[in-house]
């Protein structure tokens, strides 16, 4: 099981230290944003808000399970009345089904206890043809590295190396559109899938 961890410590730093580590992901995540305007958007784990530049005439939503990390994307976006932050669990999200065109989760699906649960509840709230968007490091083609490196990045970082990248089959109304490679050495890919439309009877 991996434990999350706990952001409030290095909440201050986190913008220093994580912001070119993830700018390629975000980067490639500004241009998804940037072709679909005026659409609504739920970001997973928004943290500290790295990705709120990227957000422009978009109706968004970030939630965070962390109060500091969340305070921080909160002053980011002062006046932006087009964006609302809250404190909330990923596995449990409070939302009605079907309530978003965007779902998106950087760097969060290797962070939690239950990423199959995560990506279930963020399925759940895509709209039918909506978009879902995913940034994690998973488990290496051999699986050698993952299990060197696994047992340490779970006790020392709070997210774990051993994930799937086929993880997203428990979510059947989903499909794989476009997969890219963003990270070479952390085996971070970049995942998109789109939610079935239901079919008229």
């Amino acid at each position: 099981m991996v434990e999350p961890r706990d952001y409030t410590l290095i909440a201050p730093l986190y913008d220093k230290i994580f912001s070119r580590p993830l700018g390629e992901g975000h980067q490639l995540i500004g241009k998804l944003l940037r072709a679909h305007p005026r659409k609504k958007i739920l970001e997973i784990g928004v943290g500290s808000g790295l990705t709120l530049e990227h957000i422009t005439n978009h109706d968004f939503t970030g939630i965070d399970v962390n109060e500091d990390m969340l305070y921080r994307a909160q002053i980011k976006v002062l006046g932006r009345h087009n964006v609302k932050l809250h404190l909330m669990d990923a596995q449990k999200l409070k939302f009605p089904d079907n309530q978003f065109d965007i779902v998106m989760a950087p760097s969060v699906l290797s962070a939690v206890i239950n990423p199959e649960q995560v990506f279930k509840e963020m399925v759940r709230v895509t709209r039918p043809g909506g978009t879902v968007v995913v940034i994690a490091n998973f488990a290496d083609d051999t699986k050698v590295l993952s299990k060197i490196l696994d047992p340490l990045t779970r006790s020392f970082l709070g997210f774990r190396m051993d994930l799937e990248l086929d993880f997203y089959r428990c979510s059947p109304e989903i499909k794989l559109v476009e997969r890219k490679k963003i990270n070479q050495f952390a085996n971070y890919h970049l995942s998109w899938f789109q939610k079935f439309k239901k079919q008229n009877n």
